[in-house]
């Protein structure tokens, strides 16, 4: 088993952006410096405990992601106007961290982030992701192309003797790519599977992260794509203490409790995903 960081983030509402920025840079740094494999960094544009950051690791994977259906992350395809621009910026970073960045893909489920953005329909926003990364796909082949779809056009320029385009195209010639799941059956796990990305799954108990991954390699299997369960990741929190009661303190009078209390029971009762997080064996019933 590898370790790695998912700075979620939950960041307290008091602290100001400055407090937020230092603090997920010197955590970035301290995890890197612990050997973990991957730091994974999580946008809420509107959500008072979501913020927007930028991380620095030297050795560790970089990630942007959050969870299907729940908040929009980083890089999001459905959530920008161009996904070309964000195929190329993604390009770019994938040679400034030589090969190590993971860009993490999420439709997005919060109103208020979709207002921000612009998007006025969000029944349409997993065919916007699934447009936009045709798109994106197109541009890291750095080759002369025109896409005209339902959501967005894009395309990349004929060639011009007068001027060399700096190409798009990323470090050693792929993007990696992770995708993360919380309902029963998720749909973004089917569509990483068919695609060949990573699959990432939220911590809802065993038969639910069995769940998850039955449905990844499924739909892996039926495109002729072989997955390694090596390769799963799954978020969830982890108490570490002396003793099992010192843990449980910390836990629940702690700042996992308070963002528990406070912004992720509260969220995912108004989203309606609150039974999926208990771990019962009820829970594909």
């Amino acid at each position: 088993m590898k370790f790695a960081m998912f700075q979620t983030p939950f960041m307290r509402p008091e602290r100001t952006p400055r407090q937020v920025f230092d603090f997920a840079v010197d955590q970035a740094i301290e995890c890197d410096r612990l050997g973990f494999t991957e730091y994974w960094i999580g946008e809420h544009a509107t959500m008072s405990w979501g913020v927007d950051h930028q991380s620095r690791a030297d050795h560790c994977g970089v990630g942007p992601a959050d969870t299907e259906d729940q908040a929009v992350p980083r890089c999001p395809p459905a959530a920008v106007p161009q996904p070309g621009l964000l195929a190329a910026q993604v390009a770019w970073m994938t040679h400034v961290t030589e090969g190590r960045y993971i860009l993490g893909i999420g439709s997005g489920g919060y109103p208020s982030d979709a207002k921000l953005r612009g998007l006025k329909d969000m029944s349409t926003n997993h065919k916007r992701t699934t447009e936009a990364l045709e798109i994106m796909k197109n541009v890291w082949e750095s080759k002369p192309f025109q896409f005209d779809g339902e959501f967005y056009s894009a395309g990349y320029p004929e060639n011009d003797e007068h001027h060399e385009y700096r190409s798009t195209a990323p470090y050693g010639g792929k993007v990696e790519i992770g995708l993360a799941g919380l309902s029963p059956n998720s749909p973004s796990l089917s569509f990483a599977g068919r695609n060949g990305y990573n699959a990432l799954s939220v911590y809802a108990g065993e038969a639910a992260i069995a769940n998850h991954w039955n449905t990844y390699e499924q739909a892996a299997t039926e495109a002729g794509i072989s997955v390694n369960r090596e390769n799963f990741r799954v978020v969830r929190d982890v108490i570490v203490a002396d003793t099992d009661a010192e843990a449980r303190k910390l836990a629940v009078e702690g700042g996992i409790g308070k963002a528990w209390m406070e912004y992720l029971i509260p969220v995912y009762k108004q989203f309606g995903l609150l039974q999926a997080m208990l771990p019962t064996w009820t829970w594909l019933t």
